[in-house]
């Protein structure tokens, strides 16, 4: 696990901007930082090798869930979100956990777990990096 360090002076920093700056600032890191685990994600996520067909009916190619990947942001709090879009639900609730007929073929969790330490430095390196531009704008 990273050692948080050089948080304290970048919550500093933080606190002295607007309320509305310091969302931004933390959101858009928070997307940043997690752009670190999806790609992480990308390169574990298994694909097939047939078409199939979506619940919705739709015939998608092999490395839908692969494409269906996204990270989201809360717009209140500070949280990031990582998962696939509804419709590859399957490659987390099938593949990912497994069934009664088909054994788990863990890829999503573990590279989320593999990455956590290059996140929280991209995080501290994204939140100085988007304090310093809003100083720099401020003078």
């Amino acid at each position: 696990m990273a050692k948080l360090s050089g948080f304290r002076e970048l919550d500093r920093k933080l606190a002295e901007l607007s309320l509305q700056a310091q969302g931004k600032v933390l959101r858009a890191s928070m997307r940043s930082a997690m752009t670190v685990a999806k790609k992480a994600a990308t390169a574990r996520a298994p694909v097939g090798k047939k078409l199939h067909k979506t619940y919705k009916g739709r015939l998608v190619a092999p490395g839908f869930a692969k494409r269906s990947l996204k990270v989201g942001v809360g717009k209140t709090g500070l949280r990031a979100v990582m998962g696939v879009k509804a419709e590859a639900f399957y490659a987390l609730q099938f593949v990912e956990l497994g069934t009664k007929r088909m054994p788990k073929r863990p890829w999503f969790v573990p590279a989320f777990h593999d990455s956590q330490d290059k996140i929280i430095d991209m995080l501290g390196k994204q939140i100085a990096k988007r304090i310093e531009k809003i100083a720099k704008a401020a003078k």
